[in-house]
């Protein structure tokens, strides 16, 4: 059994590599659509956010049951440290006792290997959970158009979007492998191939009870005071 952590900058392919990894058959816990479902309106955390922040940061400030500014509540969190903390405060939990649910799932289903897709992966410490991390990487300039034609950000804005997260440098130093994303489709599909298909991930087994305690203890956690 393998649990597999999947991270990569922003606009470095992660999406990419996640959906072939998807195609064999693979369980993926993303962890992005997890944090977009948790600030639905009405949730825990979409009212946590509103008392925190206010209710400018609501497409109708008027409605308490409206949905997110996400714009606005994302350029007030880039300029401040300290919000995206409070940010991250409110969502994370939410987002984790998901994860683990959906964790416990795959678990029991008997699925020998799960990904999960974690943006935050290592800042986080969710690779501690994990038998092997792959990052996603590319070089500055194909990130840097690929994030200013996916955003419309001007140069100057992607390099401040992409200075803002941990270094891609710092992530594959912590990685247990590197997708080199700086070629065509054919050629990072074939990395994925040669990592999924030949079971090189599954190289930690004597984690598997860990995993299992780990998740076990977050889902009665998760349960019982979340």
């Amino acid at each position: 059994m393998a649990l597999i952590g999947l991270t990569g900058g922003i606009s470095t392919g992660k999406s990419t590599v996640s959906k072939i990894i998807r195609s064999l058959g693979i369980p993926i816990i993303d962890a992005d659509v997890l944090a977009r479902e948790a600030v639905e309106p009405g949730t825990n955390a979409h009212k946590l956010i509103v008392k925190e922040f206010g209710t400018k940061v609501l497409l109708d400030p008027e409605n308490l049951n409206s949905g997110l500014n996400r714009e606005l509540l994302g350029a007030i969190i880039f300029e401040n440290e300290e919000k995206r903390r409070l940010l991250n405060k409110c969502v994370h939990q939410y987002v984790f006792r998901s994860m683990t649910l959906l964790l416990m799932k795959y678990l029991l289903s008997g699925h020998t290997c799960i990904v999960l897709d974690v943006p935050l992966l290592f800042e986080t410490k969710t690779d501690r959970m994990c038998s092997a991390t792959i990052v996603v990487d590319c070089n500055e300039s194909t990130q840097l158009e690929r994030l200013m034609k996916r955003d419309g950000f001007t140069e100057e804005e992607a390099r401040k979007r992409i200075g803002a997260q941990m270094s891609t440098e710092e992530k594959k130093s912590l990685a247990t492998y590197v997708i080199d994303n700086n070629h065509d489709l054919e050629n990072t599909k074939a990395q994925v191939l040669a990592l999924f298909q030949r079971r090189i991930l599954w190289s930690r087994p004597a984690q598997l009870q860990l995993v299992y305690q780990l998740c076990l203890v977050a889902m009665l956690f998760s349960i019982l005071f979340l």
